[in-house]
């Protein structure tokens, strides 16, 4: 079967193949960030650690938002090979065009919500960013979080 799926020549492990080894990289970048104390309360993290661990988790974010795009781009293309003929294509392109904008400037928004940039991943260089919020909220956006339906009381 392989890494592009039965029976379609692979075609979208153009796609697929790019988003594990974005997944492989976060998990690279996650697991830097770690090692230099991301997950501990920051009066135990050593402070010069602190913008260490802030730029390594950007480039985390930053793979894991492209490993997410790309693989959601992969499964587009195997319902654009079912589709084949169908008037439901040319939605489908619509989403997948959407889809890759959106999670691309949250990427990119993610770099530079702050001026300088340096300050987006260290809090003591001098400068400004955008209010708090906001970048999350874009992120819940891009990622589709306002199409899913909210959480109703006992489901976590």
């Amino acid at each position: 079967m392989g890494l592009g799926g039965g029976g379609g020549g692979g075609r979208n492990r153009h796609t697929l193949t790019p988003s594990q080894l974005s997944l492989v990289v976060s998990c690279i970048f996650c697991s830097l960030s770690v090692s230099h104390g991301l997950g501990k309360h920051v009066e135990f993290v050593a402070p010069d650690h602190v913008a260490i661990v802030g730029f390594t988790w950007q480039w985390t974010g930053t793979f894991a938002i492209l490993a997410a795009t790309l693989s959601k781009t992969s499964f587009a293309v195997t319902l654009l090979r079912v589709l084949d003929g169908s008037s439901l294509r040319v939605l489908l392109w619509f989403i997948i065009v959407t889809m890759n904008v959106a999670m691309s400037l949250n990427a990119i928004f993610g770099w530079v919500r702050c001026t300088p940039v340096e300050k987006t991943w260290n809090i003591s260089t001098p400068g400004t960013c955008w209010t708090p919020g906001i970048y999350a909220q874009y992120g819940m956006f891009a990622g589709g979080k306002l199409l899913s339906p909210a959480p109703t009381r006992g489901q976590r």
